[in-house]
């Protein structure tokens, strides 16, 4: 189904995002914090993973799931993959404030802080679309109907031609970490 394939492909981005954030939190941990790298970053995390990724998960499947599924569905999209989405921005916010720490008090301390919410959202990210890839998707795709996974194929396509620009730009500078 291409709204599945999408979305996987859309992981393996959010995926090259989180190894570049392991480096630049080993970076950090070496004594070098580049503001620069650590704003698009978050950027990236704002704008594509969540802004985009998972509003097309959030508005389309997992809307789907919860109208058609019942209770199992409910279960695993509000207390599983929206808790989880929540976490992630969370972290971003985290990052951010720490930044900003950072930039006013440039000790080991903060650094640390800085360097945890980076790894704690790499962390999440990694299970969260590990999770999805394994239990989620393969979920809706064996339950929901065929008319209901057509229709979000054609709700998929139009989401990613209304959002060209936002992905094309993000995908640019994911592809240059």
């Amino acid at each position: 189904m291409y709204y599945i394939d999408t979305l996987k492909k859309e992981h393996e981005y959010i995926i090259k995002l989180t190894d570049h954030i392991l480096e630049v939190s080993k970076d950090i941990m070496h004594g070098h914090v580049n503001a620069s790298a650590i704003r698009t970053i978050t950027d990236v995390i704002k704008n594509y993973a969540d802004g985009y990724h998972h509003k097309k998960e959030e508005d389309l499947v997992f809307r789907a799931m919860l109208d058609h599924l019942g209770e199992l569905a409910e279960k695993l999209i509000t207390s599983g993959m929206l808790v989880e989405h929540d976490l992630a921005r969370y972290e971003r916010m985290m990052i951010d404030e720490s930044l900003k720490h950072y930039e006013e008090n440039q000790t080991d301390e903060v650094r640390l802080e800085l360097i945890g919410h980076l790894m704690s959202y790499r962390s999440l990210l990694i299970r969260h679309a590990d999770k999805e890839n394994k239990v989620v998707y393969p979920f809706a795709m064996k339950n929901l109907s065929e008319e209901i996974q057509k229709k979000l194929d054609e709700e998929t396509k139009v989401f990613e031609e209304e959002n060209k620009e936002q992905r094309d730009r993000y995908l640019d500078i994911i592809n240059k970490f």
